[in-house]
């Protein structure tokens, strides 16, 4: 061995020598063939997100394709999106991403977006990035995927009561989601009422979200929803109707725009889930008078004995309540008289608390005479 590590022309190695000239032997050759300029590798760890924030301010459109695309595969799972998060800026770095020239980069950077959308800290990256109002942008592109990805990646967001402040502060952003909802269908018309949902649930600026909704003519678009072939999309709609009725005008807009027919059908929908939301909605809408007088004209009263099982908890409670609001109406309590034996029994032997108050009150209300 020492001989054959001699230097040329030089004395034979020393121990020392021949060890490092040994090592030098076995460390990494240049290769063969080398990587091509747009080649993207992986980091280890957390340094994968380094690299790829690095990457995204390449020239070479193949080397951003290729990053994003890497950046999406590894935000769908857990650790490293927390990996992500944990990193100042990368966040920033792919939200530029998103106004990039090229089809591939946007789509894949907003996907980026959705699985940042999952965590509250990612939702606050968002927001400190701008990255809302970005993908409020993407809602109208011309290319469908890029817009299914940004409503999916803002109704993840819109959990978080900072995103929905953004979409109810900017003003007009609510009647641009009333628009896309009344144009788009399926996935997109869905998640775009579910965004509107959202926002008319925040704990203080839901009343100027639903005023905002009602303004750029939501309960058209809902009511048209509420026929939609798309099972999810008619129950999304229903709970709209449901967020809009909170208030007095709501209540009334509903009505006059014709939301009751449809949620009377809805009433008889196979889905436990859709009869739910359309009571709940029912529920609203027949406080007022002019609301009883439609749903009894709708042919509403012959459906609701058939959902008075106190086993369907929240249904159960909604129709009882329906049923109160009804009786109040004298033309009303004559049609409901044959739910009295289900009534009373619910009242007298449910094993829940609440369905007997409700019952009880709804068997008050129905019962109810005049004087004279």
């Amino acid at each position: 061995m020492g001989s054959s590590l001699a230097v040329a022309g030089g004395p034979a190695a020393g121990p020392h020598e021949a060890h490092k000239l040994h090592i030098l032997a076995h460390t990494a050759r240049p290769l063969p063939s080398p990587h091509s300029p747009t080649r993207v590798t992986r980091a280890f760890g957390k340094l994968n997100f380094h690299k790829i924030a690095e990457l995204l301010h390449s020239s070479d459109l193949a080397v951003r394709q290729k990053a994003t695309k890497a950046a999406s595969e590894l935000l769908a799972t857990a650790e490293s999106r927390a990996e992500c998060l944990a990193i100042p800026g990368v966040t920033g770095t792919l939200a530029g991403a998103l106004v990039d020239g090229d089809l591939v980069v946007r789509q894949q950077a907003a996907q980026c977006m959705v699985h940042i959308a999952g965590s509250q800290k990612g939702c606050a990256d968002l927001c400190d990035n701008g990255v809302v109002l970005k993908l409020v942008a993407m809602l109208t592109d011309d290319d469908g995927k890029i817009r299914t990805t940004a409503f999916e990646a803002l109704a993840a967001a819109s959990s978080q009561p900072r995103v929905r402040e953004i979409l109810i502060g900017g003003g007009w952003l609510v009647g641009l989601l009333v628009q896309r909802a009344g144009v788009e269908s399926g996935e997109r018309a869905r998640h775009a009422v579910e965004i509107l949902v959202q926002c008319a649930q925040h704990a203080t600026q839901g009343d100027a979200a639903r005023e905002q909704t009602l303004a750029a003519k939501g309960v058209p678009v809902a009511v048209k929803l509420l026929g939609s072939p798309d099972a999810a999309l008619r129950e999304t709609a229903a709970r709209l109707v449901a967020q809009l009725g909170v208030s007095e005008g709501g209540k009334a807009a509903c009505v006059a725009g014709g939301a009751m027919p449809p949620l009377v059908v809805a009433l008889q929908d196979s889905s436990v889930r859709m009869r739910t939301a359309a009571a709940s909605a029912l529920m609203s809408l027949t406080v007022p008078l002019v609301g009883k007088e439609a749903f009894v004209a709708a042919g509403g009263l012959a459906h609701l004995p058939p959902l008075l099982d106190d086993k369907q908890g929240t249904l159960c409670l909604h129709t009882l309540q329906l049923i109160a609001n009804l009786a109040e109406l004298p033309a009303a309590r004559a049609g409901l008289r044959g739910a009295l034996p289900v009534l009373e029994r619910i009242a007298a032997g449910s094993g829940s608390g609440i369905h007997k108050r409700f019952a009880a009150q709804a068997v008050q209300q129905v019962t109810f005479q005049h004087a004279g």
